[in-house]
């Protein structure tokens, strides 16, 4: 995988996580919440779970790709009072 300069990377950007260098989440999707000079941090959004709906996770450098920006990110007041109101996808 190609290495990706840490400043094309910003917060609420999406990547996608290089399965030959994470099993555990290969090829998902993260929401980057911190660049870090090493890699980046970020959660994985977990669709059907009570509770906490986010996998927190890190990549190191080159153990992603970016892939755009997020749109909507959750903890945004129009995505929460729409699942307040009882929305969902399901």
């Amino acid at each position: 995988m190609a290495e990706i300069n840490l400043k094309e990377v910003q917060q609420g950007d999406v990547v996608q996580i290089d399965p030959e260098s994470h099993a555990r989440f290969a090829a998902c999707l993260m929401v980057v919440t911190d660049v870090k000079n090493w890699g980046l941090q970020g959660y994985i959004i977990v669709p059907g779970v009570t509770g906490s709906d986010r996998a927190y996770y890190r990549v190191n450098n080159g153990g992603y790709a970016k892939v755009g920006v997020a749109k909507w990110l959750r903890g945004d007041e129009a995505a929460d009072k729409w699942l307040r109101e009882g929305n969902s996808d399901g």
